[in-house]
């Protein structure tokens, strides 16, 4: 809608990236193709960089940039204030967004979008209002490109969001006369564990 403004110290490269893959994964649970999702995110690191805080106290704000009346909508159906919403709960109202009456074209669009460019127009035509297309439209095909790309390669796949550092916690209770195998599935935040401190577990 407005743009990226006010990013107040926003998240890092590799947050954007991690927030990225996140965003694409939560819209594909939600019935999205990668492509159809990655448009959305094409948009999303233009207009806020990932930010949920983006443009705090300006006419536009969040994820999305939305301005006051959608705004408006979008706290009356979650029941609290976007700037208190955390980054996927922002993901989920702009998919709630997308299914209200008024986006029924652009949803139709999207739907109906095989290709990055494709729901990157879509979502950048219907869904946002940059304020020039000639300029916004390369720059977010170029952004759903690069979200697609990065998502099919190792990486993050959530990142430290609104203010958690990323830590896991594990508690297991060992069965007595049983040992315990820890270990990880995959990178975790883009590198691997390095070690899993257990005292008092073992063969």
């Amino acid at each position: 809608l407005g743009g990226p403004t006010a990013r107040g110290g926003g998240p890092t490269s590799a947050e954007q990236r991690a927030r990225s893959n996140e965003a694409i994964d939560y819209f594909v649970s939600q019935g999205r193709t990668p492509e159809q999702a990655a448009g959305i995110v094409g948009s999303l690191r233009q207009e806020s960089g990932f930010n949920p805080l983006a443009g705090q106290g300006t006419a536009h704000q969040g994820i999305a940039q939305w301005d006051d009346e959608r705004r408006a909508l979008i706290e009356a159906h979650f029941q609290k204030s976007l700037m208190v919403m955390s980054y996927k709960e922002q993901l989920a109202a702009i998919e709630w967004e997308l299914h209200q009456p008024k986006m029924k074209d652009t949803n139709a669009a999207l739907n109906a979008a095989t290709t990055t460019v494709q729901s990157s127009y879509a979502i950048t035509h219907g869904y946002e209002s940059p304020g020039s297309y000639i300029t916004e439209d390369p720059l977010r095909a170029a952004n759903s490109e690069r979200a697609l790309k990065e998502h099919a390669e190792p990486g993050p796949r959530a990142g430290p969001v609104d203010g958690k550092d990323g830590t896991i916690n594990v508690t297991v209770t060992p069965v007595p006369g049983h040992s315990v195998s820890v270990k990880s599935s995959g990178p975790a935040f883009g590198a691997p564990a390095t070690g899993v401190s257990m005292p008092g577990v073992g063969p």
